[in-house]
């Protein structure tokens, strides 16, 4: 037994069909939901009168159904053949097309909208202030829904980014980190039973020692990145 059985460690990505499969999947559903304008409150709707980041997102829109045009990746990729296409293929470098006005467009779209979710906050309080004092004003509910839906646009965009960042940086490794066992347990506050811990060599129960505190605390330094992730159970 080692410590990375517990804690997780690097292994290699396998089955780039299934992790291009999920990539394209979020592309496609985040264009529709830039394109919907039927619903109130949609993002169309939102920056129909913001030019410049309408112009961002009707090109990725525009971009991701030529790619569907040209090729439906994830229907014509099938067992072994997504592993032959390398990162200068044709369908790697669309897909990093896609991803990069992808976060152009949802870039736009947090600057313009972050300034008037600013002013929706004041707004909000304005409102509320009125309503204390019993004063009404005819329009305050339509301009309350506009400045919520510009939040709600903010956070659906920032959304977008995080996900489809995700899956990108998913299917372009060679190797992803996996949780082991025990960070699996103390994510999703499961039992974990050891049997015959005692056996286990001394590095490795060292490492156990701070979840066994009262603190029920264990950073993974093993994972690496920018900051050690620190983990409670």
């Amino acid at each position: 037994t080692e410590a990375s059985d517990f804690l997780g460690g690097l292994r290699p990505v396998r089955g780039k069909n299934r992790t291009l499969s999920d990539l394209l999947g979020l592309l496609k559903d985040f264009r529709s939901k830039l394109a919907s304008s039927e619903a109130k409150g949609s993002m169309k709707s939102v920056l129909e009168k913001q030019s410049g980041a309408m112009q961002h997102v009707e090109r990725f829109v525009t971009a991701v159904k030529s790619f569907e045009t040209v090729r439906d990746a994830a229907g014509t990729m099938e067992g072994d053949e997504a592993d032959q296409h390398g990162p200068n293929s044709q369908t790697e470098k669309r897909l990093a097309k896609l991803v990069l006005l992808l976060g152009k467009a949802t870039k736009e779209i947090i600057d313009v909208l972050q300034t008037k979710d600013d002013r929706g906050e004041k707004e909000r309080k304005r409102v509320r202030k009125k309503r204390r004092t019993k004063k009404k004003v005819a329009n305050d509910a339509d301009e309350k829904s506009g400045l919520d839906s510009a939040a709600r646009c903010v956070s659906e965009a920032k959304r977008m980014r995080q996900a489809v960042g995700k899956a990108w940086r998913k299917h372009r490794s060679l190797f992803l980190w996996q949780d082991g066992a025990l960070i699996q347990a103390m994510r999703e506050g499961d039992y974990l039973l050891i049997d015959e811990i005692s056996l286990a060599e001394d590095a490795v129960l060292e490492r156990l020692n701070s979840v066994l505190e009262p603190s029920r605390r264990l950073l993974l330094a093993e994972k690496g990145g920018e900051s050690i992730e620190s983990i409670t159970a």
